[in-house]
């Protein structure tokens, strides 16, 4: 009988090739076949032997997996491995481009593997138990895949170089704890958790234990590295008749994961398939019906669920927009071979996608034309984007940036041509993060080192006059001190260094000072004439650049004297 099925982003099927063990863990563009977006996968634990759904290929005993085209309701066998009793699913992970789920691997071990869309089942992450404990995977899709293992304090996390690690609490010294009875596990990137389910009668995480009417839907929010729980909602939902227990999540429509309940098979349509706002935690009804459902998946090509009912075994598509059945294949026998006869399915949409949306505020201080300029974002992972931004009349900016996907707990940014950097913190919500203040950025840096100093002094010196220059998005180096963007070097730029002297700043991953570690103050208001931009800054001609020469070029310009004195203060009587 089919015990799993998946929804598929990838994947064409093939014959089966063997158990490799200890097998690489990368992923490999230069596989010959690789999975195809829209196909479904079965995971059975046994199944006449004819060709198509209406008795699908059968596996032997012990079952297999199957790659059932959806356009014939042929189902063609892609590795024949054991599967055996329940506690397990079958999901997609797309960074590996492998099939992963729980398998017999000798008599009396199972482990999890992965296989791949010619059929090689890899037992490479090294996860053996003794029995038939629960195996749920909750691939990430960067690399990183979420393992329940039986045991209450057994959530695992494996990273994308093979790494295991046990996912730990709020405190992050202890392990984070669970009732057994888990049903299904699934990441959900908008929330950045975890969420699982439990049966009334089978959990201790339920509210009312041992009533067979209560389904609990659980959040487990994870921290911003991933490595631990930091909290847990639940909800739980009631309803007015007994049920078959808890069955399956599938990504669904409109950023919402679907839920799937094994309500019995009854004469009165009754809710099969419900939505949850994996933010608010609000459920409703998706779909009701007849069959008892068994397992479910979103199709977001059909706009619809397709569920597996047994007896007989049915695989079944309700339209989204009407909700209307309709009967794709069928194996009006029941037939069932093999330990288990439950079905459960689990299916991964298409792949993450390749980058994170943010919401923020960019605010250029002290400008107050409209202006266009190259931002440097970058992420507490390092990870890093160069955006075009488009500033109104008050210097302001508001509206989204991309950044690769990931998990981030703080955002800088930096006009690299004119700035100092700022980093806010992020938190989650919409469809990605939200900056929790507005990003200030401070005028003064010409050179790209995260301070305002006596480089940048000497270059706006030599410039003062002279038209903006353009540095490109990304910046290409160019330097620049029309920091108020009117198009120009003149004395409102000067102004921005004075209030930003000597001030320093340093964006994630980044260091905050050419000048490095153990730098004296002072050294920071004096310059060796050295080159041509130095020797053009160097007004009273004695070959340094100093407070004199900033005093100089204030008198020359009408300006006051504000930065030419902080700058005596801090420049040493002997050079």
């Amino acid at each position: 009988m089919w015990e799993k099925a998946v929804r598929r982003n990838s994947g064409r099927a093939a014959l089966f090739a063997g158990l490799v063990v200890g097998s690489v863990i990368d992923p490999s563009p230069a596989m010959a076949q690789r999975f195809q977006t829209g196909d479904v996968y079965i995971a059975a634990t046994g199944t006449p032997p004819t060709g198509d759904l209406t008795c699908p290929v059968y596996l032997g005993p012990g079952g297999g997996i199957m790659r059932v085209d959806m356009s014939s309701g042929i189902a063609t066998p892609l590795a024949h491995v054991y599967m055996e009793g329940d506690g397990h699913n079958l999901s997609y992970d797309p960074y590996r481009d492998w099939l992963l789920t729980r398998v017999r691997l000798d008599c009396c071990t199972f482990g999890l593997v992965g296989i791949d869309a010619a059929g090689t089942v890899h037992d490479a992450f090294g996860l053996h138990l003794l029995g038939l404990d629960p195996f749920l995977t909750a691939p990430v899709g960067t690399g990183d895949i979420y393992v329940w293992c039986g045991g209450p304090t057994q959530l695992q996390r494996i990273d994308k170089d093979g790494g295991i690690e046990t996912v730990l609490d709020a405190t992050g010294r202890a392990p984070f704890a669970l009732c057994e009875g888990l049903k299904d596990l699934i990441y959900e990137p908008q929330t950045h958790a975890l969420f699982t389910a439990t049966n009334g009668h089978q959990s201790c995480l339920c509210p009312a234990p041992g009533v067979n009417n209560v389904i609990c839907i659980h959040r487990l929010e994870l921290s911003a590295d991933g490595k631990a729980v930091t909290g847990m909602t639940s909800i739980h939902v009631d309803f007015p008749y007994e049920v078959a227990g808890f069955r399956n999540f599938d990504q669904g429509p409109d950023g919402k994961l679907v839920a799937f309940f094994g309500t019995q098979a009854t004469p009165v349509p009754k809710p099969r398939a419900m939505l949850l706002d994996p933010v608010s935690m609000a459920i409703s009804t998706y779909c009701e019906g007849t069959y008892l459902v068994d397992s479910g998946v979103y199709d977001p090509a059909l706009n619809g669920v397709i569920v597996t009912s047994s007896g007989p075994n049915n695989l079944v598509l309700f339209d989204g927009a009407t909700c209307q059945p309709t009967l794709l294949a069928s194996c009006v026998s029941g037939y069932s071979q093999g330990s288990g006869s439950s079905m459960t399915m689990a299916s991964i949409q298409p792949a993450e996608p390749s980058s994170t949306m943010v919401s923020l505020t960019v605010q250029l201080a002290g400008v107050n034309t409209a202006v266009s300029r190259c931002i440097r974002f970058q992420a507490d992972d390092c990870a890093s984007t160069d955006v075009l931004l488009n500033f109104d009349a008050t210097g302001k900016f508001t509206g989204d940036i991309e950044l690769p996907t990931g998990s981030y707990s703080s955002l800088s940014a930096k006009d690299r041509q004119h700035t100092l950097w700022a980093t806010v913190p992020l938190a989650l919500g919409g469809p990605g993060y939200t900056a929790t203040a507005t990003m200030n950025l401070q005028g003064g840096d010409t050179d790209d080192d995260g301070d305002v100093d006596i480089h940048d002094l000497t270059w706006l010196i030599s410039q003062f006059g002279t038209g903006a220059a353009s540095g490109g998005c990304p910046w290409d180096g160019t330097r620049d001190a029309d920091f108020s963007g009117n198009g120009a070097v003149l004395s409102e730029d000067y102004a921005f260094q004075t209030a930003n002297w000597l001030a320093t700043s340093n964006g994630d991953c980044i260091l905050a000072s050419t000048w490095g570690p153990g730098e004296r103050l002072e050294r920071r208001s004096i310059l060796r004439v050295h080159d041509a931009v130095s020797n053009a800054a160097d007004v009273n001609g004695d070959g340094w650049i100093d407070h004199l020469d900033a005093r100089l070029f204030e008198d020359a310009n009408g300006l006051p004297h504000e930065l030419s004195e902080t700058m005596r203060a801090t420049t040493p009587a002997i050079r």
